[in-house]
């Protein structure tokens, strides 16, 4: 039996059907399960983490824009190094909540362009990730901030 041309087509759409809900969606990750993944990668002593107060502060977020978040910054005023998971409380605040973040990156630019070029480079270099209910940003070095944090979505 030969199988015919015009049965690809909905084949195809019907795996595409089926595959849509595995790739799309929120993540069954709370925010407290992506706190004990990535912790391990972040407690060393370097990073401050940050509470609501200091959310608004430095990011203008507060948090009840988000359904939770995580937030560390390098303890020495130095360094640029940031980590921001925030999760989604519905996907119409995403827009939003990624500005601010970008705002965020503009003005850290702003603050140590022409005063240090290497964190000028850890800035031009972020990594800003909107998945599965979650926004991630990764000022950063530590490249296995994101591998953790997609692994754990």
């Amino acid at each position: 039996m030969k199988f015919e041309k015009k049965y690809i087509t909905p084949l195809l759409f019907v795996a595409a059907l089926l595959w849509y809900p595995f790739t799309q969606g929120d993540s069954n990750t709370s925010i407290e399960q992506m706190q004990e993944a990535i912790s391990p990668a972040i407690e060393n002593g370097r990073y401050q983490a940050l509470d609501e107060k200091q959310l608004r502060k430095y990011f203008e977020i507060h948090a009840e824009e988000t359904a939770g978040f995580l937030a560390y910054r390098s303890k020495d005023a130095m360094s640029a190094e940031t980590l921001v998971i925030l999760r989604l409380r519905q996907q119409e605040d995403a827009d939003a909540l990624i500005e601010k973040l970008q705002e965020y990156i503009e003005s850290e630019h702003k603050k140590y362009d022409g005063y240090s070029a290497d964190q000028v480079g850890i800035l031009d270099n972020y990594t800003m990730v909107e998945k599965k209910g979650y926004i991630f940003l990764s000022i950063s070095k530590h490249h296995e901030w994101k591998q953790i944090f997609e692994k754990n979505l």
